[in-house]
């Protein structure tokens, strides 16, 4: 079960990604149910990770428009678990 805190009744939650350096760094990322991807960052902070290989994916907003982001793999620690997640360079704060 996650941990976290609520802020103005948004769940947060710490979120750890790896970047290419092998460090690891902390954001405090909104828990959205409705979100079917793994994590999403915004463009600066993933390309303050030095991620490769990205790949174009569609996707579908909760406003329900339509775009593309790109999708990065990452070793990502939650909840004291590392592992290997995909990554959306997309939004304006960690989700």
């Amino acid at each position: 079960m996650a941990s976290g805190v609520v802020r103005r009744l948004v769940p947060i939650v710490a979120v750890s990604v790896m970047g290419k350096d092998g460090v690891l760094r902390r954001f405090h990322a909104v828990m959205d149910t409705g979100f079917t991807g793994a994590v999403a960052l915004p463009a600066p902070d993933v390309q303050r990770l030095e991620l490769s290989s990205p790949q174009p994916e569609k996707v579908r907003f909760a406003n329900g428009e339509s775009g593309d982001c790109e999708v990065y793999l990452a070793d990502v620690v939650w909840e004291g678990e590392r592992r290997t997640e995909r990554l959306h360079a997309m939004g304006v704060e960690p989700l």
